[in-house]
Parts: C-alpha cells; sequence; structure tokens
C-alpha cells in the first residue's frame, strides 16, 4: 500500500498537467481565433475605406471630365483670376456716367478701381500699384480707363506722371492743383490685374474743383434766390415779392418758346426798354422805378421785329457798336447803339441779361441823358 501510494500521487499530478495544458491549449486556440476575427474586421474596415476613396476619386475625376467637356462656363480671361485672385466687378455705365459720378461722389468707385502708378522708367506703361495715385476701372464692353486719384489731387501738380498721362487743355495756375476731368485716360491691358499700356491720354480743365457737388451749387443758387427776394420783400412789399414771381414765370416761358435771351436795350433817354430773342422777336419790357428800379419782361411772349414800332426808328441790322469812355460819370465803359433815325437822337445801352439791364436802370435813375 505504502509503495502505490507515490505512484497514484504522481498519476494525479499527470492528469492535474494534462488538463492544465489542454486548458492553455484551448485558450491559445481562442485567442488566435480571436485575433483572426479582429483582424478580419480591420480588413474589412480598411476594405470599406478604400472603396470610399475610389468613389470620391471617381466623382471628382467625372467633375474634372464635365469642365473639360464644358469650357464655356468659363470666360476666357476669367482663368487668370482663378489662380490669382477674384476679378473685380464691372460696372455696366456709360463713360459720361461714370465722369459725373466721379466728379460728384468719387468714393462710390473706390471698389470697382485698381490703383496704378506709371513705371519710372516707362513712358506709357502702368503697373499695381497699392499706394499709386491713379485709378483703373474696367468698363464692360467699353476696355479700361484711366482715372487720377481723388486723394492725391494736392501732389498732381509736382507729378511728373500726370503730365505724361492727362493734356491740360488750358494753361496750368500758378500754384493751384484744382482740376476737372474732362475725358479718362484710354487703357489697354498688357497682363490682367498687373499692367496697362497707354492708348490715348485724358484731358483736363485746371482752375475747378471736381469734388465741387452738384448740391453745393445748387444750395449756393437757393441761398442767392433766397436773399435776393428777402431783399425785394423788404423794399416793395409781398405784392412786389408776387409780381416778382409773375415776371419770372414770364421769363421761363420766353426762353422755353424762344431761346436764350440774345440781347437787351435800354433807352438811356428815357425808361424804355425791349429784349430780343431767337427770331428775332421782340418783347417789351417794364422798367419799375423807385428806390430799386427793376427791368423785367412785360408779358410772356413776343412780336416779330419786322412788325414791332420800333423797327420803323431802329435798324436790326444796325451793328455799330459804340462804347463810353472810361471816365463816363454814369456809365463807364458801357456798349451802346445810336438811334439810326433823323428826328430823335436817343441812345440805348446794351446788356446780356434782365440783371445787367437792371443795374443799368440803377445807375440812370433820376439821370436820363444821351450817352454821346
Amino acid at each position: 500500500m505504502a509503495s502505490n501510494q507515490p505512484d497514484k500521487l504522481n498519476q494525479a499530478k499527470l492528469i492535474q498537467l494534462e488538463n492544465n495544458q489542454l486548458k492553455l491549449q484551448q485558450e491559445f486556440a481562442a485567442l488566435r481565433f480571436f485575433e483572426a476575427q479582429k483582424k478580419d474586421e480591420s480588413q474589412k474596415e480598411n476594405k470599406e475605406e478604400l472603396i470610399k476613396e475610389v468613389e470620391t476619386l471617381k466623382q471628382k475625376i467625372a467633375q474634372i471630365e464635365n469642365l473639360v467637356n464644358r469650357p464655356n462656363l468659363f470666360p476666357a480671361d476669367a482663368y487668370p483670376h482663378l489662380i490669382v485672385e477674384p476679378p473685380r466687378p464691372l460696372l455696366d455705365l456709360p463713360i459720361s456716367k461714370i465722369i459725373d459720378i466721379y466728379h460728384e461722389t468719387p468714393q462710390i468707385l473706390e471698389v470697382y478701381c485698381q490703383r496704378v502708378s506709371l513705371l519710372t522708367d516707362q513712358e506709357d506703361i502702368l503697373e499695381k500699384n497699392n499706394i499709386g495715385n491713379f485709378w483703373v476701372i474696367q468698363l464692360k464692353n467699353q476696355g479700361f480707363y484711366l482715372f487720377p486719384r481723388p486723394e492725391s489731387f494736392s501732389r498732381f501738380s509736382s507729378l511728373a506722371s500726370f503730365v505724361k498721362l492727362f493734356q491740360a487743355i488750358n494753361e496750368t495756375p500758378a500754384e493751384s492743383y484744382q482740376f476737372t476731368l474732362q475725358t479718362p485716360a484710354k487703357l489697354d491691358v498688357l497682363k490682367i490685374g498687373e499692367q496697362w499700356k497707354l492708348l490715348k491720354a485724358g484731358k483736363i480743365v485746371f482752375g475747378q474743383c471736381p469734388l465741387e457737388y452738384a448740391w453745393q451749387q445748387e444750395i449756393s443758387t437757393v441761398r442767392k434766390e433766397y436773399e435776393k427776394f428777402n431783399k425785394l420783400l423788404d423794399a416793395r412789399g409781398s405784392a412786389g415779392l408776387d409780381f416778382t414771381l409773375i415776371t419770372q414765370y414770364w421769363q421761363q416761358s420766353l426762353v422755353q418758346k424762344y431761346g436764350e435771351l440774345i440781347t437787351l436795350a435800354i433807352n438811356t433817354c428815357m425808361p424804355i426798354a425791349y429784349a430780343i430773342y431767337k427770331g428775332p422777336m421782340l418783347v417789351p419790357c417794364q422798367i419799375l422805378l423807385g428806390a430799386n428800379p427793376l427791368v423785367v419782361p412785360g408779358w410772356d411772349r413776343g412780336v416779330p421785329w419786322d412788325t414791332s414800332i420800333y423797327s420803323q426808328s431802329h435798324s436790326k441790322f444796325n451793328k455799330d457798336y459804340l462804347r463810353t469812355s472810361a471816365d463816363h460819370p454814369l456809365l463807364p465803359n458801357q456798349i451802346y447803339l445810336r438811334e439810326s433815325n433823323g428826328k430823335t437822337h436817343h441812345t440805348w445801352a446794351i446788356a446780356k441779361s434782365y440783371e445787367e439791364a437792371t443795374a443799368i436802370v440803377q445807375r440812370l435813375n433820376g439821370h436820363w441823358i444821351s450817352l454821346d
């Protein structure tokens, strides 16, 4: 019995060892199966990702093929901008309108402009320059135009490039840089968005400010009319103001019917005057005497010169204008006509407007004499 006990113990250990070995083999097999399964899943995921990438590439290739097969989707001059920068918006307005905007509110145009400067070693080549003194504007179906940049006006008189690009149609006033742009310079593009060549110089008129807004001029005109009416109201009262409004209406009506006033004749020997409009048409005038004499049309229509009462004593062909001396006591250097009949000896001062005629009557008031 004692001799068999160690054998049984060894046999039990051997069985236990075999069981452990079997268990390890099972666990190892399970581990290998798990790794194989995980590897299959990873390969499957990679395969799906590859499939997605292939589909994406196919779509991109299809898009490229569509662009190649349909080149008209983009105009030819747009391709450089696809590489460099997006193009500036084009204005679809006549150049005359652009000039008006430039004179009144140039800030509106800035978004459509490219700043440029003249190359120092060239006479007619301009290039893109973010601190340049000129603007290039491209107009739809009209090409490229060059404008002086508004903020640089004070420096233009000293810029050598300015006289190369713009011609002055009058002499440059001394120490003056104000001017009005008559026509911008015309350019041809050499490199889109980069360089341009001068085709035709622009034209400017010195002595006027291009930023003189139209509304400022209107305000000035209204202010003058307001002051004029106030003075008239003080001098003549409300009735005189009403009469002035009527006579102004008559003046406007005469201009609409016959055109602008040609001349006014004021008898210097007695308060008589008439106006001549195109035709010739004669319009009798009223001379309002008093503290503030006034010359106005007598009504809103005229009569042909040949049928007027003045045609008998005045010849419409009488163009022999005379001029008073510089030291004349009433009307120095005044242009006048001598009455052409032999019965009377009257002289007629010549004016170009009702305001000028009024000034003549104001100087003659109380001193009606011949100018000879």
